[in-house]
């Protein structure tokens, strides 16, 4: 294994395991890659009648372009 050296800076969203794992299921790299143009709206900001997000609804609506994702495991 290699060593890493002491002057090496790693961002905290590269260092988060969980963070990538998650990402990775969605088919991207960083959090930026998942949010697009449309994504970053804020009429994605906030909760329908039933409390759950408008971003829940986006990522719904774009569920095929996730492949390690169902729309199930959105849904839970």
């Amino acid at each position: 294994m290699a060593k890493r050296n002491k002057n090496t800076i790693v961002k905290l969203s590269k260092a988060l395991v969980l963070n990538r794992w998650v990402l990775s299921q969605f088919g991207v790299m960083d959090l930026e890659s998942l949010a697009d143009a449309e994504f970053k709206r804020s009429v994605y900001e906030g909760l329908d009648a039933d409390n759950t997000t408008h971003y829940h609804h986006y990522l719904l609506s774009r569920q095929f372009t996730f492949p390690g994702v169902s729309k199930t495991q959105l849904v839970a």
